[in-house]
């Protein structure tokens, strides 16, 4: 059986294997990722184009549509104007066209979890692999990718409507410091709780169960499950910090330069970093879960190993 345990050996061999099958797989992951991407646009405007037409026919043609808009516009102002943050239409309002416009992009994160949990199983996976699990598990995905960002989302926006309503938009220094603080922390520990969220749905969970599993599958196993998640966000700091650090103190002269060195990060974080992530939370996942399967590490033929390790 693999061990569960947590240590620096199992933090390296996580991120190693996680990488190497990435590598392995990375014509597969972009082409999966560009086609889902694409039909996640087209799903997107057949939704809104289904909202669309309603809405015309109910509101009377399109000087009703426009009036809708204007109060629309009027209502979701009214998240930016003092002390009314917290106004339930104007959040409700922001909320749902969020949902509308980020599910399709949710369903084919999730359908990539799929393709990563391929690799894991098998050490392959094909492109057209992801398009089984985009139709197989579409409301599955949606649901779970929504729910995701509200957990996330929601306790920021209470804290920060909460401070904006008492206080104000111009907040001190210091609270300004502490609430991004705990801000950071809260993302941090959120995410790291929703690591295995995907696995578990593409392993079949519900919604609700998925996200009862990850959670408890991330306490019980914190050390291992935080270790490996502060060691991807330590990469993309790595990778994001320099960039935005060097427009900083280059301004706009050091546009051209920046861009040269922002191009192979950007490359490394589409065909490498994010394939890999996704592979290595659906190895935890087949670990915790004790879902014995036969994988290969590249380069060691003659090895068979539980769950990838």
């Amino acid at each position: 059986m693999s061990n569960k345990n947590a240590s620096f050996g199992a933090l390296v061999e996580d991120l190693k294997v996680s990488f190497k099958f990435a590598a392995k797989n990375i014509i597969s992951f972009l082409l999966g990722t560009i086609g889902v991407v694409l039909v996640s646009v087209v799903v997107l405007v057949l939704f809104m184009i289904a909202a669309f037409i309603p809405m015309l026919i109910l509101l009377g043609g399109w000087e009703g549509l426009a009036i809708y808009f204007m109060n629309l516009g009027v209502v979701l102002e009214d998240v930016f104007t003092s002390g009314s943050i917290m106004n339930p239409a104007a959040f409700g309002a922001m909320a749902f066209i969020i949902a509308i416009i980020a599910s399709p992009f949710f369903i084919a994160i999730g359908a990539l979890f799929g393709m990563g949990r391929e690799i894991v199983e098998s050490e392959g996976t094909t492109a057209e692999g992801v398009f089984v699990w985009y139709r197989k598990e579409f409301f599955s995905l949606a649901g779970t990718g929504i729910l995701l960002l509200l957990i996330v989302l929601l306790p920021l926006l209470m804290l920060y409507g909460t401070a904006f309503a008492i206080i104000g938009f111009e907040l001190p220094n210091i609270l300004n410091a502490v609430i991004a603080t705990i801000s950071g922390l809260w993302l941090v520990i959120s995410l790291g709780l929703s690591l295995m969220v995907f696995p578990a749905v593409i392993d079949g969970l519900s919604v609700f169960d998925a996200f009862k599993e990850s959670f408890r599958l991330s306490i019980r196993h914190f050390d291992r499950v935080f270790s490996l998640w502060l060691s991807f966000l330590g990469m993309l700091v790595i990778c994001i910090v320099p960039p935005l650090a060097g427009f900083e103190v280059l301004g706009e002269a050091g546009a051209i330069v920046i861009g040269i060195m922002t191009l192979p990060l950007a490359v490394f974080l589409l065909l490498l970093y994010f394939p890999a992530l996704v592979i290595a939370s659906n190895r935890l996942y087949l670990i915790f879960s004790g879902i014995e399967v036969t994988v290969q590490e590249p380069g060691d033929p003659d090895l068979s190993f539980i769950g990838g390790v």
